[in-house]
């Protein structure tokens, strides 16, 4: 992935990241599972700390699920 120069990602940015497509990032939008976004005109922009914050709440709500030890977040 690229060096980021803005704090937020675009929906292939994010589709990147989360190693799927666009489009499957735009379903998950509408049933409410991502990160809440900013629109620009017709651009969704997903805020990274919003991101990092869903992916370790998914991370911790996986853990209960498997009973496993929590993972604590790396401090930036």
């Amino acid at each position: 992935m690229s060096t980021q120069s803005s704090p937020h990602l675009t929906v292939g940015q994010l589709a990147e990241r989360w190693q799927t497509t666009p489009r499957a990032i735009y379903c998950l939008r509408q049933r409410g599972r991502t990160p809440d976004a900013i629109k620009a005109g017709r651009i969704l922009l997903f805020p990274i700390d919003r991101v990092e914050a869903h992916e370790a709440a998914a991370l911790r709500e996986d853990a209960e699920k498997r009973k496993l030890p929590p993972v604590e977040a790396k401090a930036a």
